[in-house]
This record gives C-alpha cells, structure tokens and sequence, in this order.
C-alpha cells in the first residue's frame, strides 16, 4: 500500500468496520475505534461535540467540577467557529487550538497540578481520559481534548461557578480569558444565538411542564414562567412525530392543562400555554409529582411507547417549600423508575433546595436550576434545552423501532449485565448508522468505539458488547446516570463493582446515537443479553439467532468491496 494516503486507509478501515460483524468481528476490532478528539489539527463541529461530550463526562463523576451551562461549548464557536476558521492551526508558533487556549493559560493549568485543592479532577482526567496533564505541553492544544481541558480547567481556577446567562458569560469570557480581549460582549452573544438557533435535532421528546401556580409566586411571575415555557418549546419542532408537550399546574389542588397528545401544532401549543391562568393558592407539589408520574406519560395521553425509546422528561418550576424532601422524592423516584427523567428549577431564594435535589436526577447540578427571580429565568433556556435534547433514552424493552428523517438523531443507553449484550440493528427502510461508546454519551463521527451501519435489505448487523470493554478505571467519582434514583449522592469512591463481580450488578453502561441517513429511515434495534453473535456462513438461516447476521450475499459483496479497495490502493 506504498503511496496511500491516511483517508485512503480510513476508507479501507469503514469498509472493516461495516463488515465487521460475526466472525470478523474479533479480527477488526482495533480498525472499530476513532478518536478525532485527541488527533492533532482536527475540527470541526462533530469534533467539537464529541469533545464537550468527554469532558461533560469527566464534569459527572467529579465532585469538584460544576457543570459549565454550556459555557465551552460556546467558546469553541466564538473562538474559531468550531475549529473552520483558517487561522486555528495556520500558525505554527501558537498552538491554542480550537479553544485558542493563550501560552500563558495554558501554564497557569499546568501549574494547578500540583495544587491539592485540583488533585481529584487531574486524577480523573488522567483515569477516564487517560491524559497525564503534569506530562502535556502547550504544543498538545493542538490537539481538540487538549485544548478544551485547558480553557475548562483555566476557568475553574477562576471560579468554580461558571456564569448561568450569556450576557454574563460573555463578560466573563471577554474580561478575563485574553490578556487583551480578542472580541467584544455583542459579537460573542451574537454568534452564541446564531449556533443555538437551530434548535433540536433529536427525533423527539416528550416533554411535561409542572409549574407552581401557588400564591407565593403571584400573577406577574406566573406569566414570566409561561413565557419560560414557550421560549424553551421555541427549540424543539412540535408535532405527533416529532416532539409532544403537556403541562400540568398546581397549587392547593392539580390541573391537567393538557396532555402530550393534545397539540401537534407549535402555533396552537404556543397559544395554550399563554392561556393558561393563575389560580393562587397553596403548594402541594407531591399531589402534582403523583399526577405527573401516574398520568401524564400514558400511552393514552399521548406518551409514546417503550419501543419507540422515546425520551420522557418532566421539568417541574418552584418558588417555594412543599412537604419536604423525604415526601416529594417518592413519586420522583417512581418517576425515574419508569425511565422518566426529572429536571428542577427552583426560582428566588425561598426555595428548598433538599428538595429540588430530592425531585431532579442527579449529579444535582446537571439536573437542578436555581435563578434568583423569575426575571432571570430565561437564562437557563439553552441549558435546559441542551440537557432535554441531548440526554441519552434508557433503553426500556428488548426491541427499539422507530423512524428517523435525514439527519435525526435518537441517543440512547443501555447498562450491560456481566454475561455482556449484543447489540444488532436492521434498517427496514433506508438507512441509518449507529455509533457505539462504552464510555461516553452521544457517540459521533469524530469519536466512538464501533460504527455499524445498516442499509435496507442488507440483513442486521450486530456487536457484542462483553466485560472486556469497562475495565477498572481506578478511583473514579461516583457516576449516577439519568434514570438512577435521588437517594445516590455525588462523592468520590472506589469504584470496586466495574468488573461485575458483585453480585449480578451492572457492569457498566454502553451508548448508542442511531442517525437517519436518507429521507425516511425505520430502524430495528435489537439488546439480547450475552453473545449470540454467529460466524457467517452460506448456508439460509436455519434459527431465530442466525436471522440476526447479514445475508450471505450482502457479506459477499462488503468483502469484494474491501478487496477493490485494498487492490485499487496496492496499485495506486
């Protein structure tokens, strides 16, 4: 293969990866795995996304590290446009990379290694990220998970609370990250609405709103939570297909205002909310948490069922003190029991914040939203936004089937028992690609550990997933996912159960983001406890498992691709 060039030999290992499947599948697995993350020079917005979703990762099994409200994410596209504008890497004395991380922020991290007050979060990046930062140079930023540690970690060392609004952040960003400002407040806020404007692009959700209409929030704050609500509907498209809203409001007693199913039209939606009236009262926010978990996400109501893997979230909005925490964690467990993921925002400072982090999923500060009045509300729309969209669905039932349009996404999760799963999906119509990480949420292009793709009428193509892949990572912090319950508290601990020896306990979590690659794209997904992965073979299947391999003829012509492909650069 003298000559070739290294998309040549990329291309040759996607052909591996598609076939690599059955029998192949133990002899390709190092060809499986992409990390554009950690590649010198790489850009781009997939890159950029696979990066925030690491170090959003490493921010949810440490204690020290608050999460950012999106505040990375949003400097890469201030910065460098997410790594397209020229000048990124053009450069060959500065090295900042996308994040353009200055020579001297970047000591300034390098000097916090040996700072106790930062030793578990370098312990953890060097566990989960395998990055030795005391060992990293400033010529490493060129690298995209370089460069965005060392701006989150700089920024950390400013304070540990990142600012919630953009207006704030701007600042923030503008005063103190350049030596001299490399730009003004107006232009970062500018470009950050113009990369948040595109809103969601996860199939769909189905999303409830609990609002406290008691009369410690009064009439002018109750219209600054319904206009909260209809700004952060604005992100998502709306429709039976797409993604579905009900609100429910309460106070002394509980009023369905309507359910998922009632409105598939934004405009009509959009007016309801505005309808819906202030009623005072008290505030009995276990009564709403019970209608919300026992009625809201039925079937005939709307909520769509387990198969489609649907996300389901409530977002449930508070001024004041209920019935305490113990009380409003029953029905919000419950709730997460059924795979319903809790969100809580507590406005003003009466609040109780036992039980916000009672009622919301944890890590608490990923899930739990504080303002201090409801003027200041809109300033976590982007943040719950993000967190609604991009939260990967525990899978709930043995088969997912669903239909994805060009360029839907649907995230999901699955724990892993110790026997291990396979995964196997089939493409009844078009065709879709599934991206695999057994370490990070929201797998992508830029980063996973196994990309299948299925193509209609080419048969089901499948991986196993065994203990292998989560080995020990040392002395993580506690990792507590969307649908774990809020009795889990977030501290460091030795992590002994990852090698799945305690009992049957899961032995880890693996992440799948399935995406619609032409028009109309309906997929089956398929989670079988153990290997039931087969060798291929010419022979017609003659069991229910071997129906789970590609066809005989589709695996004839992938490995007559590959040998083109590998005959085509010999001779190149």
């Amino acid at each position: 293969m003298h000559g070739s060039s290294v998309k040549d030999v990329d291309q040759v290992q996607g052909l591996l990866v598609a076939a690599s499947v059955g029998a192949l599948l133990t002899q390709v697995t190092c060809f499986q795995k992409k990390d554009l993350t950690t590649t010198p020079g790489s850009f781009g917005t997939t890159v950029v996304e696979a990066t925030v979703g690491r170090i959003n990762r490493l921010t949810a099994v440490n204690a020290d590290l608050l999460t950012d409200n999106r505040f990375i994410r949003r400097i890469a596209w201030v910065e460098t446009t997410d790594g397209n504008e020229a000048f990124t890497y053009s450069d060959p004395n500065y090295h900042g990379g996308i994040w353009r991380v200055d020579r001297n922020v970047y000591d300034i991290t390098l000097g916090m290694y040996d700072t106790p007050t930062y030793g578990s979060i370098f312990a953890d990046i060097e566990a989960l990220l395998e990055i030795d930062w005391n060992q990293t140079t400033w010529e490493d930023c060129r690298r995209p998970l370089y460069s965005a540690l060392a701006a989150r970690m700089f920024f950390h060392s400013l304070q540990s609370n990142v600012p919630q609004g953009l207006n704030s952040q701007a600042v923030f960003w503008r005063d103190r990250y350049h030596d001299e400002p490399s730009d003004t407040v107006e232009n970062f806020t500018r470009k950050v609405e113009n990369l948040e404007s595109e809103g969601c692009s996860v199939k769909g959700i189905d999303l409830v709103f609990v609002l406290d209409g008691s009369g410690s929030v009064g009439s002018a704050n109750f219209e600054k939570t319904k206009s909260f609500v209809s700004n952060v509907v604005d992100a998502f498209e709306i429709g039976a297909d797409q993604t579905r809203v009900g609100v429910i409001k309460y106070s002394s007693s509980v009023t369905v205002e309507f359910h998922l199913i009632t409105y598939s039209s934004k405009a009509l939606l959009k007016q309801a909310i505005g309808n819906i009236q202030y009623i005072g009262g008290g505030t009995q926010t276990v009564a709403a948490l019970d209608v919300m978990e026992s009625q809201a996400f039925l079937i005939e109501n709307g909520a769509r069922p387990d198969f489609n893997a649907v996300s389901r979230a409530a977002v449930v909005i508070t001024d004041g003190q209920s019935q305490g925490p113990e009380a409003v964690a029953v029905p919000a467990d419950r709730a997460r029991e059924k795979g319903i993921t809790m969100f809580a925002i507590g406005v003003t400072n009466n609040v109780n914040n036992d039980e916000l982090n009672a009622i919301a999923n944890k890590p608490n500060d990923f899930y739990v939203f504080h303002v201090s009045n409801f003027g200041a509300i809109d300033n976590i729309v982007a943040a719950l936004e993000e967190k609604t969209c991009n939260d990967p669905t525990p899978i709930r039932g043995p088969v997912v089937n669903n239909t994805l349009l060009l360029g839907d996404k649907q995230f999901l999760q699955q724990t892993v028992p110790m026997d291990g799963i396979t995964l196997g999906i089939e493409a009844e119509e078009g065709n879709v690609v599934m991206f695999v990480s057994t370490d990070t949420p929201n797998p992508n292009d830029a980063f996973y550990d196994y990309r299948l793709e299925a193509t209609e009428g080419q048969g089901r193509v499948e991986v196993f997933i065994g203990p292998e892949e989560f080995p020990d990572r040392g002395n993580l912090s506690v990792e507590t996912s969307a649908n774990e319950g809020s009795r889990l508290v977030r501290r460091r601990r030795q992590v002994s159960s990852q090698n799945g020896t305690d009992g049957g306990l899961p032995i880890g979590t693996v992440y799948m983001t399935v995406e619609g690659l032409e028009e109309t794209n309906d997929f089956v997904l398929r989670v079988t406890e153990g290997d039931v992965t087969e060798p291929f073979t010419t022979a017609k299947p003659t069991n229910a498992a071997s129906t789970l391999r590609p066809t005989s003829g589709y695996v004839g012509l992938v490995l007559g691709a590959i040998a083109a492909q590998l005959m085509k650069l010999a001779h190149g």
